[in-house]
């Protein structure tokens, strides 16, 4: 019997897999010494003398160059590995590229460097790769991956809503992307893609959001788009209002306003103003009283109201006179006119224990058409007809 000892073919193979260890279409991990290695180089050639450089770099340190982008996002050396990437695209970069810019997005020289590489080499290693989804492509090409994504979502003909979207399409909740995703969607959405949202979801998204200015977008928008109280979702509104306040409707008003209802149309402001006095009514009266002060606010003919006497009396403004009204039923209603009811307006802090202050019979309004009434509601049996003739006289008289 013959022996054969393959020495020679034995070595050979340890020699290529030393010089190989990635197969072709693997991509080649990379350490930290590797990216320091590149790192350095890069900050000590002129970008003159780049190209004879990088023409001597390995898969390994051209994805080095790809790791630098990702991390330095800018600067000089950001900028070198940029170069190197474009000037010697490999296919193995782009599904690497996409990965890091979905994990850091957004990321402008990544995402600029991705297109560049799809341009170069074909989108083909993404559109076949089993965990990117198959309108990537769709989306990068776009002038922004979000607003491609938006675009995308909304030709969707089963009517999902978002997080179901982004799922479907291999995007999860701890990539930067899917976060920007929901944010570009809540602060430039129309009122169709708001209202595919679960309310509870939007309000953990603006609820979540640390930065101020984008939180305070997503408001905007919600109420711009939404327009009317009756689209708006309770949940949400309440939230505005506790972290915005409120809108000033008064133009002469010395109460500052919070900046968020700078950018809030007249329209969303006014609902907003007429669902905080409609709470307000809902708040202090019970039954036959609430239901017939409500209907003043959804005529728009009440401007405004104010609890006052720590919750026990309620002051509604109308256009040239203002009624006061009190917590218990035995008590009658006065109404003033404009500029008297202006004065209990000013002095309700000052006299916020004495009911009697704002009781006078005096000063109250007066109707030519009935000059025996005495300016108040007095709350018998069918009063609100009677009332309802009076408060309608005194709207149109001048």
């Amino acid at each position: 019997m013959i022996e054969f000892h393959p020495h020679r073919l034995a070595e050979a193979l340890e020699r290529v897999q030393k010089e190989h260890a990635s197969r072709r279409g693997d991509t080649p991990k990379i350490n930290k010494s590797v990216v320091d290695e590149v790192r350095e180089t890069l900050s000590e050639v002129e970008f003159t003398n780049l190209d004879k450089i990088i023409f001597h770099f390995d898969l390994k340190r051209l994805l080095a160059c790809l790791e630098i982008v990702s991390v330095d996002r800018e600067g000089d050396i950001a900028d070198k590995a940029a170069y190197a990437v474009k000037m010697r695209p490999k296919v193995t970069m782009i599904t690497v590229a996409w990965f890091k810019l979905i994990k850091n997005y957004p990321h402008r020289l990544l995402e600029f460097l991705l297109n560049e590489l799809i341009k170069e080499k074909g989108g083909n290693s993404i559109e076949k790769h089993p965990k990117i989804s198959n309108h990537a492509i769709r989306w990068l090409m776009d002038s922004d991956l979000t607003r491609g994504i938006l675009k995308d979502y909304r030709t969707v003909p089963e009517n999902p809503d978002f997080d179901e979207y982004l799922k479907k399409h291999f995007l999860n909740e701890q990539e930067s992307l899917y976060e920007v995703a929901w944010q570009i969607l809540l602060m430039q959405g129309t009122a169709v893609d708001i209202r595919k949202q679960k309310p509870g979801r939007i309000l953990e998204i603006i609820d979540t959001e640390i930065k101020s200015s984008t939180s305070i977008q997503m408001g905007q928008n919600y109420l711009n788009e939404l327009k009317f109280v009756k689209n708006w979702d309770e949940s949400i509104i309440i939230y505005i209002n506790k972290k915005w306040d409120r809108p000033i409707i008064e133009s002469n008003s010395s109460i500052s306003e919070n900046r968020f209802w700078n950018d809030v149309s007249g329209q969303a402001r006014e609902e907003f103003h007429s669902w905080l006095m409609l709470k307000a009514i809902d708040d202090f009266f019970e039954g036959e009283r609430a239901d017939f002060w409500r209907v003043y606010v959804k005529q728009a003919k009440m401007m405004d109201v104010q609890k006052i006497l720590d919750g026990d009396g309620f002051l509604m403004a109308f256009r040239t006179f203002g009624v006061i009204e009190f917590k218990n039923v035995g008590n009658a209603a006065y109404i003033y006119p404009k500029i008297v009811f202006n004065s209990f307006i000013s002095g309700s802090k000052r006299w916020a224990t004495n009911p009697s202050y704002f009781k006078n019979k005096s000063t109250t309004a007066r109707l030519k058409s009935e000059p025996w009434w005495d300016g108040r509601i007095i709350h018998r049996d069918g009063w609100q007809i009677l009332t309802a003739e009076k408060i309608e006289k005194l709207i149109a008289q001048k």
